[in-house]
């Protein structure tokens, strides 16, 4: 018998425990899947955000206004391109709980965005007509919205000078992406429509898009602009457009720290199992290593015995885990992407997983074969 057919037939020698041991880190896994497909769907995309944008907010944080004259003073700063206003509006579609990422924007927006991809033709409606919106395809897929569609959506904000908190708009475009960054949820109407017809909070917005002529100074830029509104009743906070959706995301909690915690402790628990599971493999068959010994194996082929069957245990429960959450995570991404459209496993967190079952593997067979691996066959035969 080979050594990998030896290894294969010890791991399941004591089937049940065997099993047992397998499904413990099988469900390790999953879980370490569906936790960093969550870590993704928070913080997954920020690092991939360009790096010529910059995000000015209210000083005192982003539920504050800013007026929208600042957009003119901002304009004139040396070092800034173009600038554009964005306003949280809190959007859903006939009822609460159909949550929809509503946000009003102007005419700049677009040519700042150049991962954004929309139809010339349909950008064109867009800029023509107030009621227009633009509609991310997965968010349009999922209502069965279509271009020329006029569907009324509301703001858990806003309310309108008719007291009512719907505004109809007419589907103008459709928009793709060209980076996981940037979603396609969102739903961008006209900054002026909402404005003119809002019964609070006119002409104010909730934070401005800065395009800068040339990224690398994208501190001394922040610099200048707040300093443009220091000591002013509405003083700024200027970051980059990272930092940003960092602050934004860190509002619900760290989420990044709070999986690998959760995923240390339950990894921990499993490297315990598996190397008390090993230990105790080993300890039943001291008088067969002894004899293998005895027969000619020599010590550290014996203590690569012992590895490999703690390898192929953990290496089993983690290849399904890993290979279970992936398809657990596809099939959740389609029901999640309203509130977590970047729910998925990525190629890194595989790979991650394989390391650390590997490292789990290791460890965790390391002290019983060294035990083994400098057993003395005399000894250990006198101990059965």
């Amino acid at each position: 018998m080979t050594t990998v057919g030896l290894m294969w037939a010890n791991v399941w020698r004591k089937k049940m425990r065997t099993i047992f041991t397998v499904l413990s880190v099988l469900v390790a896994f999953v879980l370490f899947s569906v936790l960093s497909a969550t870590r993704e769907a928070f913080v997954g995309g920020i690092d991939l955000i360009g790096h010529e944008r910059l995000i000015t907010i209210h000083k005192s944080g982003l539920i504050f206004p800013l007026p929208i004259a600042y957009k003119s003073r901002v304009e004139r700063v040396e070092g800034v391109k173009a600038v554009s206003v964005g306003i949280w509006l809190q959007g859903y579609y006939q009822e609460p709980r159909n949550f929809v990422p509503l946000v009003a924007v102007d005419k700049d927006y677009f040519p700042m965005y150049r991962e954004i991809v929309v139809p010339p033709e349909q950008m064109e409606t867009w800029l023509k007509e107030r009621t227009g919106a633009i509609v991310g395809r997965t968010q349009a897929e999922r209502r069965g919205w279509k271009v020329g569609d006029t569907v009324p959506l509301r703001s858990a904000i806003y309310r309108n000078q008719s007291g009512s908190n719907a505004w109809d708009y007419r589907i103008a475009g459709i928009y793709d992406v060209t980076s996981k960054a940037i979603d396609t949820e969102s739903v961008l109407v006209h900054y002026d429509y909402i404005n003119e017809s809002r019964t609070f909070g006119r002409d104010t917005v909730g934070w401005l898009i800065v395009h800068l002529e040339d990224p690398d100074q994208a501190s001394v830029v922040a610099n200048r602009i707040d300093a443009l509104f220091a000591n002013s009743p509405t003083e700024t906070k200027t970051t980059s457009e990272k930092a940003f959706a960092e602050s934004f995301a860190s509002q619900i909690g760290d989420i990044g720290t709070i999986v690998v915690y959760v995923v240390t402790a339950v990894l921990l628990s499993m490297l315990i199992v598996t190397a008390s599971t090993m230990a105790q493999a080993v300890r039943e068959r001291t008088a067969e290593l002894a004899v293998l010994k005895a027969i000619g194996f020599s010590g550290p082929r014996v203590m690569a015995l012992v590895l490999g069957e703690s390898l192929l245990m953990t290496g089993f429960g983690a290849a399904l885990g890993l290979g279970i959450g992936w398809v657990l995570c596809r099939g959740m991404a389609d029901k999640l992407a309203q509130f977590m459209p970047a729910f998925w496993v990525t190629g890194e967190a595989l790979a991650t997983g394989a390391a650390i079952a590997l490292a789990m593997g290791l460890v965790s067979g390391l002290l019983p074969a060294v035990r083994a691996w400098r057993m003395r066959t005399v000894d250990a035969l006198r101990e059965v």
